[in-house]
């Protein structure tokens, strides 16, 4: 009876851990995605940063008077070039790049489909997320 006791404490203890570990990692995706919404920045494209040789996923930016950032574009890497404008504004899960060519609009953070009701996601954005941005709203995996 007793051995019966300890292993039960010894489960409960252990799925106690699990579901915190849990909880404390959906919250820093959660203020993650917020704080890249939140994000603002403005510069040039310096340089296209490889991750594996000939494998270019992150740009860096050279912006006026603050340190270079670097921030990845992925799927969108062919259609930024070096000397194209980047600029994300503040509330916004995009930004744009700018050349002689035209302006486009690129996706600078997926948000996942669970935070559309979240208390942590400002009012402001609720609207947004059902319309505009409705495009970087991807349904993820638990």
């Amino acid at each position: 009876m007793k051995k019966l006791i300890i292993n039960l404490l010894i489960i409960v203890s252990f799925l106690g851990l699990f579901l915190t570990i849990n909880y404390l990692t959906r919250n820093s995706d959660e203020k993650f995605i917020i704080r890249g919404i939140k994000l603002e920045f403005e510069g040039v494209v310096t340089e296209k940063i490889a991750k594996r040789k000939n494998l270019y996923l992150d740009i860096k930016i050279k912006r006026e008077n603050k340190s270079d950032t670097i921030i990845e574009a992925s799927e969108f890497i062919s259609e930024i070039n070096i000397g194209d404008t980047i600029i994300k504004k503040s509330s916004s899960p995009y930004f744009y790049r700018i050349n002689k060519i035209g302006v486009k609009k690129i996706p600078f953070i997926y948000i996942p489909e669970k935070m559309i009701t979240s208390k942590k996601i400002p009012d402001s954005w609720k609207d947004s997320l059902n319309t505009n941005w409705k495009p970087v709203v991807k349904k993820m995996n638990p």
